[in-house]
């Protein structure tokens, strides 16, 4: 039997999500470290310690996994480490044969989960209405890179690289 699982990233917490549910609810310690506003903080180490909050790190391989489909979707450079965490996590817990909803307003988050057929749901946000696959160019040379370089540089004339939508997909 499937177990409901809620997965939260950084924005359910600052937008105030009610993590208080009758289903597991997990997320990665990095969440803590984003979070600035001392209320939030002191709501999540309340849930953390009253066990209605899990903490839990994703697999390397999981992480590995999250890198590469990122990487091909052109959206490793815009998620941080703890977005990638998420990922990773979510991965790993619907590996175990959990039905998983990941709650996230970050738009990149969503894209991912959509890639790899998890349900996501917004807080304040609309959220994505289809999958994104991001074409990097150079505005200056208007050479196209496969993946975004390290430098976030053009090789060719120094520009800084942007993304756009492929229309083709």
């Amino acid at each position: 039997m499937k177990v409901k699982i809620i997965l939260l990233d950084t924005s359910a917490f600052i937008n105030g999500y009610n993590f208080y549910q009758k289903e597991p609810i997990y997320t990665v310690p990095n969440v803590k470290r984003e979070i600035r506003n001392e209320i939030t903080l002191i709501k999540y180490e309340s849930a953390v310690r009253s066990g209605n909050l899990i903490e839990k790190i994703p697999t390397q391989e999981n992480i590995d996994q999250i890198e590469k489909i990122t990487e091909s979707l052109g959206e490793s450079h815009v998620l941080s480490v703890t977005d990638k965490q998420i990922l990773a996590l979510s991965l790993m817990l619907k590996s175990q044969n959990n039905d998983l909803e990941i709650i996230t307003d970050d738009y990149s988050v969503q894209n991912i989960a959509s890639k790899i057929d998890l349900k996501y749901k917004s807080t304040t946000t609309k959220g994505i209405t289809k999958r994104l696959n991001w074409v990097i160019y150079c505005p200056g040379c208007k050479k196209k890179y496969e993946k975004m370089p390290g430098d976030v540089t053009c090789i060719i004339c120094g520009t800084k690289l942007k993304r756009k939508p492929n229309k083709n997909g």
